[in-house]
């Protein structure tokens, strides 16, 4: 049970730091964290930022939470 556990965090820590760079919530909506810039929006697209502390950059999404 704990090699499957350590097998799966290490899984997903490898994912996590892509997504929490600018995790994309739905279209347009982008979450950002810090002091982070919001990607300019273009002339056919809006872009919406929602900003985050920057200590939740690295966190497991809580949808991934144990519980």
């Amino acid at each position: 049970m704990l090699k499957l556990t350590i097998l799966a965090t290490a899984a997903l820590v490898a994912v996590v730091p892509q997504a929490s760079q600018a995790q994309s919530t739905r279209r347009g909506e982008i979450i950002v964290y810090g002091d982070d810039p919001c990607p300019r929006a273009t002339d056919d697209e809006v872009t919406i930022c929602r900003r985050r502390p920057a200590e939740e950059r690295y966190r497991i999404p809580e949808a991934y939470r144990p519980s």
